[in-house]
This record gives C-alpha cells, structure tokens and sequence, in this order.
C-alpha cells in the first residue's frame, strides 16, 4: 500500500506541473493587455507599455514560462498579487481557512445526509417514503447552488431574521454557505446511494443474514451499508473536489474572503499571479481528494488493498 501511496504522490507532481504549464499558457494567450485592465479605460499607451514592463508581460513567452515554473517549483514563490500588492502566499494563507471550512463541514453534511436518506429511499422503495424523497432530491439537483444561496439569504435572512447574510464575524456566518454548498451534492449522494441499496437488497448474502435472524437494522448496518457503498465513495471523491473548486460562487454570494472569491477577484482584474496559484491549489486539492477516494475503497474493500499491498504468494507444492 505505501508504494502506491507513493505512486499517486508522483503522479499528482505530474499533474500539478502540467497543470502550471496550462494555466500559463491560456493566460499568456488570452487576448488583451493585463496592464490596461489595472490601470483602467483611462490610461495612456505610454502608461500600459510602462506598466506592462514593470509587470513582464512585455517579454517573449518561453522567459516568461522558465521563470513562472522555476519560481513555483523551486523557490515556491507565488509572486505577488498585481492588484493588492500582497505576496500571493501570504494572501492564500490568510484566506485558505475559510474556504476549507466551509468545504470541509459542507462535505460531512453531505456524506451524512445524503448516505442516511438514500439508504431510507432504499430501504423503502416503491413506497411513499421513497416518492418523497427522490422527489425532493430531484429538485435539489435541478436548482443551481447560487439560486439556492440567495433563496436562503432571502428567507433565513431577510424574512425571519435568524442567520446572517453575509461576511464571517460570528460562526453563524458559516451556517448558510454550508448547507447551500452541501445540498445539490446531498441530493446527488441520496439518489446514488439508492441505487447502491437496491443492487444489494435482494442478494445472497442479505437473505442468509435475515435468515439468521439478525433484525433489519444489523441487516442494513453490518452488511447492506459496507457493500453499497463503494459507488458512493466515488462520488463522494469528486464531490469534495466540486465544493472546493466551486467555492467561487458561494463565497462570492455570502461575501467570504475564501480563496475562491480570492480567484474571481483575480480573473475580473486580469490578476496572473492570484489566478496561477489558485488554479494549483485547486489541482492539488482534487488530487489529494481522489488519493483518499482510493485508499478508502482498500479500507472497505480488502480485495482492492490486497492487489497493493506487494505481498507475494505462496507457490503451490
């Protein structure tokens, strides 16, 4: 197992590395000038070419790129934010708690409410337990996160009053962008796990437990749930990349300084050096996310740790 540790660890290099060359790339080939965006509508040719010069954005594009990938890879140096001034490490430092809070706690809402009623769906399916639910999930995934964000602000805030609308000054702050970032994936993981429960509802080996005179309960806990939820934890992987990715709009919604909101600021202003370090981040994120994904499918699964665990077998007499 640890050698394929290992081996994602090498390959989420690669994938960083190529990302950087991408977002470069793209950046440096998008049509208009940085330096006008910042200096605004205003500005002179002679004041753009200044500034362009000042920036580097006036060199040839293989300079530009060696130094990009050396300054990242080698020294760790994001640069500094053209718009705030601010080294751009420091500034995600700063920002980069807030942003793992909300995805952090909107996936943990997400895994437990979206597993608990896709295994109520399952349990009762072709009933109106199981109508209700999947009719509620399916308008949870038809509704896009920002319009259930400022439904929310409209009702919980404007309406009754009971949890602010935007900013971060309490905890109760974070109570709103939590669940409005966690309730499309909740839907997505109700209606996946239905669908896992059913392929193992009528198997072998839950009608030998029942026969054993295990309640329904011991049923669903010891041997349903384990078995079903390995579709589950696939999306699961991807969806806590999507929370973190996505968090641009709900922080741009409820106004929290996280580091999505920190890249939509960066993308408006043509701001290089925020948006190359976020995209990263981002890369590594998603990365990660799917390292844990595959380890957990080993913990549930022991055939799938065993095909990494380098043991060999013992040759036949």
């Amino acid at each position: 197992m640890g050698r394929y540790v290992i081996k994602r660890l090498l390959t989420t290099v690669v994938i960083v590395f190529v990302t950087a060359f991408i977002i470069f790339t793209i950046l440096y080939f998008t049509p208009g000038e940085p330096a006008r965006v910042l200096l605004g509508g205003s500005a002179t040719e002679a004041e753009v070419q200044v500034m362009s010069h000042s920036l580097g954005t006036d060199r040839p594009y293989l300079v530009q790129l060696g130094e990009f990938m050396y300054n990242t890879f080698l020294k760790f140096d994001f640069g500094t934010s053209w718009l705030y001034g601010v080294p751009v490490y420091q500034e995600l430092t700063n920002r980069l708690g807030y942003t793992l809070i909300i995805g952090f706690a909107s996936m943990i809402l997400n895994f437990a409410l979206g597993i608990s009623l896709g295994v109520f769906a399952g349990t009762h399916a072709g009933k109106w337990q199981d109508s209700v639910t999947m009719a509620i999930t399916m308008v949870l995934v038809s509704c896009p996160n920002f319009w259930l964000a400022l439904m929310m602000i409209i009702v919980f805030s404007l309406k009754l009053g009971w949890l602010p609308a935007y900013g971060i000054n309490t905890w109760t702050c974070f109570i709103l962008p939590v669940i409005a970032s966690a309730l499309t994936g909740v839907a997505m993981n109700a209606r996946q796990m239905r669908s896992s429960i059913l392929d193992v509802f009528r198997a072998d080996f839950i009608t030998t437990a029942r026969a054993k005179g295990q309640t329904e309960n011991q049923v669903v806990l010891r041997h349903m749930l384990p078995n079903a939820m390995m579709p589950a934890i696939t999306a699961m992987g991807g969806a806590l990349s999507n929370v973190i990715a996505g968090s641009a709009i709900i922080e741009s919604v409820f106004s929290i300084p996280g580091v999505g909101l920190y890249m939509l600021n960066g993308i408006n202003s043509r701001d290089y050096p925020v948006i190359r370090a976020c995209v990263l981040f981002f890369a590594v994120f998603a990365s990660l996310a799917m390292i844990v994904t595959d380890l957990a499918y080993a913990f549930l699964d022991p055939r799938i740790k065993a095909r990494y665990t380098g043991g060999k077998r013992r040759k036949a007499k």
